[in-house]
């Protein structure tokens, strides 16, 4: 055989062993993956929003309801979870939801987002990690009587990380198996109506901590966009006809194996995601953990259109930790290190 005949050999031998090695995947998202560039470019300072009296926070979460901004807290000086302002008054409301099994309070509430409910009447969607229930919180009500009023909507399994509201009677919940991480359309009753692997095949118990991500639904649409914490790409799935893509904003989403068994010292890309009706953003930090941890880093906002082309990569002046979307004001909320509020006027990018 030839030299140039042995060298095409050993190519067609090493893509074959490097193959079966992977399991046939260059991407955890178990589809192609298309790298993509911002089309634009640019850098964007926030306007603070000064509320008066409100208490020391430590913000996980925020969303945008109606006219109001809701804050999910780790810990305040009233103990309660939940703070509300009033965006358009400027005022703040106060605070709400205590710690607690009794009537209307929550253990370890997450995954906080807005939803409507199947009157159309927007709320506030909770799911309780420790109790494994999701709930709403009726936003208006719960401002008129000055206390939590929650309504529980059904029961996740066993293992559920993530929960989120599907159209008006749904959740989506994501939980964890011993061989892959996975997802299921969720019933009132707590039934299975659907599922739906998000990560097959992979050691989840061993990867669970390299395998976060801030998760999202379009509005009013079957899509959910997946942004993954430790490797720079978001993946997009559409949970009734299964179609799955992704985009990578960094090659080093094809070193995946490598990075989902990490212990420590890896990458932090995204934080924090919102969605209007077309476009998904995206808070990117593109940072390792220990940057992140000493507070060496910068804040970007990364747009997507539906269809995962990267329209917008826009410069934070402010160092922000999470991000909610006004669709009546075109304008993004964030959240900074020191729990201080901006607002983004998005008017020049869509």
């Amino acid at each position: 055989m030839t030299r140039k005949g042995l060298f095409i050999l050993f190519i067609i031998t090493f893509s074959v062993v490097q193959t079966a090695c992977s399991g046939g995947r260059s991407n955890i998202f178990d589809c192609p993956v298309r790298m993509v560039t911002p089309e634009k470019e640019c850098t964007l300072r926030g306007e603070e929003v000064v509320f008066e009296g409100v208490p020391v926070m430590d913000v996980a979460s925020v969303c945008v309801v109606d006219s109001f901004l809701v804050a999910r807290v780790y810990a305040g000086n009233s103990g309660n979870m939940l703070h509300v302002f009033n965006l358009k008054r400027g005022r703040y409301i106060g605070d709400f939801l205590t710690e607690g099994r009794g009537p209307n309070e929550l253990l370890r509430p997450t995954c906080m987002t807005a939803y409507k409910d199947s009157k159309g009447v927007k709320n506030v969607y909770l799911f309780d990690l420790q109790l494994f229930e999701s709930f709403r919180f009726d936003l208006l009500k719960s401002i008129d009587v000055g206390k939590a009023e929650l309504v529980k909507l059904g029961s996740m399994p066993g293992h559920t990380l993530y929960a989120y509201p599907y159209r008006d009677t749904l959740s989506l919940a994501k939980y964890i198996m011993p061989d892959r991480i996975s997802s299921a359309l969720i019933g009132r009753s707590g039934s299975k109506v659907k599922e739906i692997p998000i990560y097959p095949d992979v050691d989840a118990f061993m990867t669970l901590s390299n395998l976060s991500s801030a998760d999202v639904f379009f509005p009013d649409s079957d899509l959910i966009a997946i942004a993954m914490c430790s490797l720079p790409q978001v993946n997009f799935l559409n949970v009734v006809s299964g179609d799955r893509y992704t985009v990578a904003v960094d090659k080093k989403y094809r070193r995946w194996e490598k990075t989902i068994t990490e212990s420590s010292g890896g990458m932090f890309y995204y934080a924090s995601v919102c969605a209007s009706d077309t476009h998904l953003f995206a808070l990117y930090y593109g940072v390792t953990n220990r940057d992140w941890m000493k507070g060496e880093y910068s804040s970007h906002l990364h747009v997507f259109d539906k269809y995962g082309n990267f329209l917008w990569n826009i410069s934070l002046s402010e160092q922000l930790k999470a991000i909610a979307y006004d669709p009546e004001m075109n304008c993004i909320y964030g959240v900074d290190e020191e729990d201080r509020i901006y607002r983004y006027d998005l008017s020049d990018v869509i």
